[in-house]
């Protein structure tokens, strides 16, 4: 069973959104000929809204699902990382992971019952992309812009498609 990403959301200490990617807007069963530019830009708008809307409500969640979770230093596992299931809601499970500066990063996918997803190294890659864009040393922070960088974004979709491409 695939289970493929729809989005990625990256929202603040502050909880003001910094990032969205979708990567729902393509029917890959359509050849490009008969994609309409205009069509896909209304999908696109549409998806991001949905996101939007999706990670904004994760964010209630967020604090008690992941806090819920075990102390990853008092466990004995690999990983230190701890994502949580947040919610699911039209068809889309969003999962998150909060970070040590109260980032939160947000993943929605196919929501799908029974289905065993181990989400850690797609959280990390992503940690990592998100702290490689917040190390740059000409870069002012403000939680109130979002992220304009086309390497993140670039990063972001690479890790988006790696595991859009394992799910197949």
């Amino acid at each position: 069973m695939t289970v493929k990403i729809k989005f990625v959301s990256i929202i603040s200490d502050k909880n003001s959104p910094l990032f969205i990617k979708s990567s729902d807007t393509i029917d890959e069963n359509k050849p490009e000929s008969e994609i309409d530019a205009n069509v896909l830009l209304e999908q696109e708008k549409n998806n991001l809204l949905k996101y939007n809307f999706l990670s904004h409500i994760s964010l209630d969640y967020i604090f008690t699902q992941i806090h819920r979770l075990p102390d990853p230093a008092s466990t004995n596992t690999l990983s230190n990382i701890n994502y949580a299931l947040l919610l699911v809601h039209d068809g889309i499970a969003v999962y998150g992971l909060l970070t040590s500066t109260n980032t939160k990063i947000l993943v929605g996918m196919d929501a799908h019952e029974n289905v065993d997803i181990d989400l850690v190294p797609t959280f990390k890659a992503l940690q990592r992309a998100y702290i490689s864009y917040v190390c740059n040393p000409f870069l002012s922070l403000d939680d109130k812009v979002t992220i304009q960088s086309k390497k993140f974004d670039n990063s972001v979709a690479a890790i988006v498609r790696g595991w859009n491409n394992m799910a197949r």
